[in-house]
């Protein structure tokens, strides 16, 4: 139930943002016809998109821990970094 909502969601900010481009760039148009087929094709396509972007979404990483020790005394800015880059890779 949780993914129909989600895919309600952002299929009405798609038709929003489709409606305000329509409504910026083709409201005073008298063509007419054009008008209709760009609305249809506007609700077509915030209903398919959802569903494409839900079926190619990238999963999250997972967080990167970073380990600063401090304790290094006399240990030289280079060498502290060049330490942090060897755990990142460990």
């Amino acid at each position: 139930m949780d993914k129909i909502f989600e895919y309600s969601i952002e299929s009405a900010i798609a038709l929003a943002i489709l409606y305000f481009f329509y409504w910026v760039v083709l409201r005073r148009d008298t063509h007419f016809r054009n008008n209709r087929l760009v609305l249809m094709f506007s609700v077509i396509t915030a209903m398919i998109l959802p569903a494409v972007a839900g079926i190619t979404s990238i999963p999250s990483a997972s967080p990167i821990s970073f380990a600063i020790d401090f304790s290094q005394q006399g240990v030289t800015p280079l060498q502290r970094k060049l330490n942090l880059r060897l755990r990142m890779l460990a």
